[in-house]
């Protein structure tokens, strides 16, 4: 069920996800129970913007409201593992009924609940939700930074292949960032004071023009004069046998 949802393949999950549900509650107290509602509810809304089942639209709206429900109804004793579900449908919902402002903030809401509780797999889906909730809104930067941390997220828990998915999905928005990410070996760089840092190769490339050996700067720092430190070499202009 998740894996159809996440890939993409909606009808197959909301095939699934009815064929169990007619069955699942008869597991009592099990969180996979409510799991199912969850991606079965995202995959019906998922489907109602596409407009392919638009002349149900209405009662499967009414249909996800009611999954959504059930999973309210098991946050009366503890909110920890079901908070962050009921927040995404929502910002769903919120966001089909142009509700915009509100959506944004039920997104806020629920990436910080995964965070709180180290739901990582919904807190990479909530970025990913949010993200695309952006960009269906014209905002491609805002988007561009939630879909490289949905991407992140999923990387980091060990989902390669739906971190390449998403890349691949959204290539043209996020390739450009990460040909950024990538080319930072020879950028200046601005430490804590403010202070510009020579690069590595600027500097070595600014030895070679000098001409300076390392005795010539050490003297230099030690006896601005023009006097030699002692120990440090410096030319003797004095012939054999002086």
């Amino acid at each position: 069920m998740v894996p159809l949802y996440l890939y993409g393949f909606y009808d197959k999950a909301i095939e699934l996800g009815f064929a169990t549900s007619r069955t699942i509650h008869q597991l009592w107290s099990v969180r996979n129970n409510r799991l199912n509602l969850f991606y079965l509810s995202l995959a019906l809304i998922a489907k109602i913007r596409e407009n392919q089942i638009s002349s149900r639209g209405t009662d499967l709206l009414d249909q996800v409201r009611e999954f959504k429900s059930q999973i309210d109804a098991w946050q009366t004793e503890s909110s920890v593992n079901y908070l962050m579900w009921s927040l995404l449908i929502e910002a769903e919902l919120a966001d089909l009924d142009q509700k915009y402002h509100e959506a944004t903030l039920l997104y806020e809401v629920a990436i910080d609940h995964t965070q709180l509780y180290d739901f990582m797999i919904e807190q990479a889906l909530a970025f990913e939700l949010q993200g695309e909730f952006f960009m269906r809104r014209g905002s491609k930067r805002v988007a561009r930074c939630l879909l490289l941390d949905a991407i992140g997220t999923y990387a980091r828990i060990g989902a390669a292949g739906k971190a390449d998915q998403l890349r691949f999905k959204h290539e043209w928005l996020v390739s450009n960032a990460l040909n950024v990410r990538r080319v930072d070996a020879e950028a200046q760089t601005i430490d804590e004071m403010g202070n510009t840092q020579l690069t590595l190769s600027e500097h070595q490339h600014q030895q070679r023009e000098s001409g300076d050996s390392t005795g010539d700067r050490m003297n230099d720092w030690i006896s601005p004069t023009g006097t030699s430190a002692p120990g440090v070499a410096e030319n003797d202009s004095r012939a054999p046998g002086d």
